[in-house]
């Protein structure tokens, strides 16, 4: 559990030991919403993220939903959500990577079970007139052996 701003601050973005200089290191806030109900707010926004690690530089888009409450003392943050954008899980599953050793491993035993490489990720929704429309959803990534 974390607890307070600085338990947040220290825990929530990257470990306490990270220098300064590392980990996120700009932002700029896009689409921004807030809805009100009577004492409690929800805020969603969008967030383009600058990152350095080492000396590589990177870019990430996060999606934020935080609640507050208003208390005596004034509005206290009650909840928080940080996700990955769709779009950015778009480019993560399209970018290309190695695979580590372990991970080479793992798939070079598994078992050659699956005869249909899409199974899965054929979702069916019902279609004008009963009939099915086929939702094709890849999840795939391409691997670098």
């Amino acid at each position: 559990m974390i607890r307070g701003r600085d338990g947040y601050m220290n825990e929530a973005t990257f470990p306490p030991a990270l220098p300064k200089d590392q980990g996120m290191v700009g932002y700029r806030i896009g689409e921004f919403d807030i809805v009100f109900y009577e004492d409690t707010a929800v805020v969603s926004f969008v967030a383009e993220v600058d990152r350095l690690s080492g000396s590589e530089k990177s870019q990430q888009t996060l999606t934020f939903v935080d609640v507050y409450h208003k208390e005596p003392g004034g509005w206290i943050q009650v909840a928080s959500n940080t996700s990955l954008h769709p779009d950015e899980i778009g480019r993560e599953m399209s970018r290309y990577r190695r695979l580590g050793d372990d991970e080479r491993g793992l798939l070079m035993t598994a078992p050659a079970g699956n005869s249909r490489p899409d199974e899965g990720l054929i979702h069916r929704r019902p279609g004008k007139r009963g009939r099915d429309h086929r939702d094709a959803r890849s999840s795939s990534r391409t691997a670098v052996l």
